[in-house]
């Protein structure tokens, strides 16, 4: 991955060699970068993307930094671009610094990052004149900052929405309680009103019963009855009649 060998990386990939393997430096000792971050720091875009497509840990970090930070602090335009599409993390940190720290860095021409990266393309870019590395380096600084700011701003945007809709979640069982503790009061309130409507009439027939029919015995009983004046006049009349 440090010299670009796509067919290499492609055959090594097919014979199942393992994306994320490390080895040891012969000549310090330590341990290797991963592969991805070899790739990502010497700007092997190609390299990357097979590594990806063989699911190589976006985010596993190595000497220098994680493969962003790598892509990052040698303004790998294209390399940035990749690990950003795939879903890398832009707020891991190498030495205190996120990738858009370094690349702000490398635009101070008189920082060690933007010294060494010159020592760098000297090296990579030996037909260009120093002043042409210089521009190269403000320009390809100044595109991955770009990008890296872009997705900060996006990362940002998404954790402010996941937060409103973790706080709207956490509102909604208690608006719904409220709301049906309200919807319960007022379905209380329409039958209390429906058995009073209910009541109403049964109490006013309580009120005003209808009165008793009276015998028939009692009703002769209560006709009035002959005077004794009337009595005699009745006979007298009887006796002249009859002489």
């Amino acid at each position: 991955c440090e010299i670009g060998s796509v067919e290499s990386v492609r055959t090594l990939i097919k014979q199942g060699a393992e994306p994320d393997r490390t080895d040891k430096d012969p000549r310090s000792g330590g341990v290797l970068s991963p592969p991805l971050v070899a790739a990502c720091l010497n700007g092997h875009t190609q390299c990357a993307r097979l590594l990806l497509n063989a699911k190589a840990n976006i985010d596993l970090p190595g000497r220098d930094g994680t493969p962003l930070i790598a892509a990052a602090r040698r303004c790998r335009v294209d390399c940035v671009a990749l690990l950003l599409d795939r879903g890398a993390r832009i707020s891991e940190r190498s030495n205190g610094r996120t990738a858009l720290e370094f690349v702000r860095r490398v635009r101070e021409c008189d920082s060690q990052d933007a010294l060494r990266l010159r020592c760098v393309s000297v090296v990579e870019d030996v037909a260009l004149s120093s002043q042409e590395i210089a521009d190269k380096l403000q320009s390809a600084s100044h595109r991955c900052e770009k990008l890296l700011t872009e997705a900060t701003a996006r990362a940002e945007a998404k954790a402010a929405e996941a937060m409103a809709a973790l706080l709207a979640d956490e509102e909604t069982p208690k608006n719904g309680k409220g709301a049906s503790k309200k919807a319960k009061q007022k379905e209380k309130k329409r039958a209390a009103a429906s058995a009073a409507e209910a009541e109403a009439p049964a109490a006013a027939a309580v009120a005003e019963p209808e009165p008793p029919a009276v015998p028939a015995a009692q009703e002769k009983a209560a006709e009035p009855r002959p005077t004794g004046n009337n009595t005699t006049r009745a006979s007298c009349n009887g006796s002249s009649a009859a002489a």
